[in-house]
């Protein structure tokens, strides 16, 4: 493998800096060429054992191929970032919540259609937002809770009192942590 000719200089630079005795070892993010072409990626470590008058008796490098690893941390930062795009410019209005209802995240849609702040939209939980006197809404939790998703069209109330016909589409999932969690897309139908 072959250095990648934008790493070279700093590794050079620690390289010779271990050489006159200022450092013992030194770490870099670090690429190679493959002998196909393609850069890998690297986490380099470069330590020395000195000799007793505190020359470099020899090197030892360790090479770790992060590649995989970079490209897996890249595909999920791009995907974040997609979701975070929809999420952001949605028309409809999407809800993030715990297993308890707790609401963790709102998109500006969903602060425009009920009229209300992301904080006061969490401090209400999803109850404050959904019509009590609607009987849909317990029937859909249930389906949601039974088969994990639910499409439904139920009523719910803006900050001002007015309640508006809705679909609403919603998913349990898991985070990464493993904890439940539901998602909610809310389109406003009274158009």
């Amino acid at each position: 493998a072959m250095t990648h000719p934008d790493d070279l200089a700093l590794d050079l630079a620690q390289f010779d800096r271990v050489l006159s005795g200022e450092l013992d070892r030194y770490a870099m993010e670090k690429r190679f060429f493959h002998k196909h072409g393609q850069v890998l990626w690297t986490n380099l470590s470069v330590g020395c054992i000195r000799k007793p008058d505190g020359g470099v008796d020899y090197f030892v490098s360790v090479i770790e191929d992060t590649t995989d690893a970079r490209a897996a941390r890249d595909q999920l930062r791009e995907s974040e970032e997609k979701f975070r795009l929809l999420f952001n410019h949605s028309k409809d209005a999407i809800l993030l919540m715990a297993a308890d209802g707790t609401i963790l995240d709102v998109n500006p849609a969903a602060c425009e259609m009920f009229g209300r702040s992301p904080e006061a939209i969490r401090r209400m939980g999803r109850s404050g937002l959904v019509d009590p006197e609607d009987p849909r809404v317990q029937a859909a939790r249930e389906l949601r809770a039974r088969k994990g998703s639910v499409v439904a069209e139920i009523t719910m109330i803006r900050a001002n009192g007015e309640t508006f016909p809705a679909e609403i589409a919603s998913s349990i999932y898991f985070d990464k942590s493993g904890r439940q969690r539901t998602s909610t897309i809310i389109r406003d139908l009274s158009e």
